[in-house]
């Protein structure tokens, strides 16, 4: 994936996001990962009611479960039209992160697992890991217990030249329980008795998070293109 191929993306996320404004209907998060030799590049629209200092305890968490460390770690709140109607305490900030990482993609899966115990916060989690199609992908693509809901929507094709993501979405049933999601699909033995979890969100919900998509590309891939554009001058 070539960063000329990003550039188109993010012009014509800026436009839609004018009149797109949110409606957070509960404690959600859209995470946007973008991996840069041995950094990454992380951007995190959250919308609910969390502190700053709750977030930068999640990062925190994210880089030690990655074997790594924070560089450096920003914040931006969404324009007025984009907060919408929200209730009292709510807000939508996008954080902007740089860590060091030895890799995010292990056993021909994407440590999903990591990115969902360090933000088990919020009710709901669309993370986007944008990386190249991976051979022989054994990640999770349907997962479901009494804890946690996993369903894999999108994912490259293999050879594909478009800028497409592994796109997961998370559903945290019960955010005081302990999290234990698998870091590659489950065997055929092991996954007898599991119910294949449907599509859990409403029409209104999946407009929402396209919303907050928009306001994620918007305000906070601005400043990871900066940072991969410097990183390219080195």
């Amino acid at each position: 994936m070539s960063l000329k191929a990003v550039l188109p993306l993010l012009a014509v996320t800026a436009l839609l996001l004018t009149s797109c404004p949110l409606h957070a209907q509960s404690s959600d998060a859209l995470i946007l990962v973008v991996p840069q030799g041995s950094q990454m590049n992380i951007s995190a629209t959250c919308s609910g009611s969390f502190t700053q200092e709750e977030i930068e305890r999640d990062f925190s968490n994210l880089a030690s479960r990655l074997q790594g460390r924070v560089i450096r770690l920003e914040s931006s709140a969404a324009n007025r039209a984009a907060q919408g109607n929200l209730s009292p305490g709510e807000k939508v900030i996008t954080f902007t992160a740089v860590l060091t990482a030895p890799g995010l993609v292990r056993e021909r899966a994407i440590d999903l697992p990591s990115f969902v115990a360090a933000f088990r916060r919020f009710q709901q989690i669309e993370a986007l890991f944008f990386v190249s199609p991976i051979t022989d992908f054994r990640g999770v693509r349907s997962f479901e217990n009494d804890a946690v809901s996993v369903k894999l929507l999108e994912e490259p094709s293999a050879g594909s030249q478009t800028f497409q993501p592994y796109r997961y979405r998370v559903q945290l049933k019960d955010p005081s329980s302990p999290v234990e999601l698998p870091l590659t699909a489950p065997t055929p033995d092991a996954a007898v008795g599991q119910t294949q979890p449907e599509s859990s969100r409403q029409p209104s919900q999946t407009v929402f998070f396209l919303r907050l998509a928009f306001v994620a590309l918007s305000a906070g891939l601005a400043v990871l293109l900066i940072g991969l554009l410097l990183v390219r001058r080195r």
